[in-house]
């Protein structure tokens, strides 16, 4: 509301000029305008709107000049931190923590270690990036990781699902016909599906089942999703590194024990969040979610 009120009083001042104009011509508003403009001058006019628009013009600046805060789900009881030193980085360290109940303190459950990101670093997530915060926005292609806040869905990897019952969240077997579709013109995009059981109408797509070991184990991120958006990225995850040195195209990479301790550690009942942060924007939310200093 703030931010429309001095253009509602431009608007309102041009208004003014347009009806006694009208008056000055005889037009249809005469005898109207006649009544109102009779106990008021153009001077009294300028000078009441001057007032007006000085008054609320400070809030106008503040409502665009002040960033929105990110708001943490209350319900997640763990938490994924990954910050980078800028947003153009593609290195950074990542933190697992976990809290009791909505008002404890967060916990720290491991040292900070090295991650990578994007080869172009980070990129903010559609709705973090209406807030107000400045950069790009994540988009399909870019070779950049996703910037926000996100639920962490599911476990996938290349083990048999009766390899993996010790895990607390939903696991998918990473199989030959298991794929992530990448085609923004697809009805399946972002969605991981099994090519064998849906019928195709994907130009591209991602293997699940890569010949490395990056994809033996990883975590699916819930980026672009409820709803999906056509060409704001697909297929994001937390998964195995090459090594330190090497960035990804989009996702989000450990060292394969970091990972597995990872998953091990993750439960879906506590609904789990990564959060996804240059440095300087992370520092502005961590006051606010009590997190421990570092």
């Amino acid at each position: 509301m703030l931010r429309k009120l001095p253009i509602y009083y431009v608007t309102c001042f041009v208004s003014d000029i347009y009806r006694r104009s009208s008056m000055a011509k005889g037009g249809l508003s005469k005898k109207i305008m006649t009544i109102w403009y009779s106990k008021m001058n153009i001077i009294n006019i300028i000078s009441l709107h001057i007032i007006i628009f000085a008054f609320f013009a400070p809030f106008h600046v503040l409502a665009n000049n002040q960033k929105e805060k990110i708001i943490f789900p209350p319900d997640s009881l763990q938490m994924v931190v990954v910050i980078t030193p800028n947003l153009n980085a593609s290195g950074g360290t990542i933190q697992f923590f976990e809290r009791e109940h909505a008002y404890a303190s967060w916990v720290t459950v491991n040292p900070l270690k090295k991650i990578v990101v994007g080869k172009n670093g980070l990129g903010w997530s559609q709705d973090i990036y209406t807030l107000g915060y400045k950069g790009s926005m994540k988009r399909e292609g870019d070779k950049k990781a996703p910037a926000g806040l996100f639920y962490l869905s599911s476990v996938f990897g290349y083990a048999l699902k009766n390899k993996m019952k010790h895990l607390k969240m939903p696991y998918f077997h990473a199989d030959e016909s298991l794929i992530c579709v990448d085609d923004k013109n697809s009805m399946f995009y972002n969605q991981i599906v099994d090519s064998s059981a849906e019928k195709k109408d994907w130009k591209s797509y991602e293997k699940m089942k890569r010949n490395d070991e990056l994809y033996r184990l990883g975590v699916i991120v819930d980026y672009n999703t409820f709803p999906t958006i056509a060409g704001r990225g697909s297929c994001i995850f937390l998964h195995i590194w090459r090594n330190s040195n090497k960035p990804t195209v989009g996702c989000t990479a450990m060292a394969f024990n970091l990972m597995k301790k990872l998953v091990s550690w993750l439960e879906i009942e506590k609904k789990p969040v990564l959060v996804q942060l240059p440095q300087s924007e992370f520092e502005l939310v961590s006051k606010d979610w009590r997190l421990p200093e570092k």
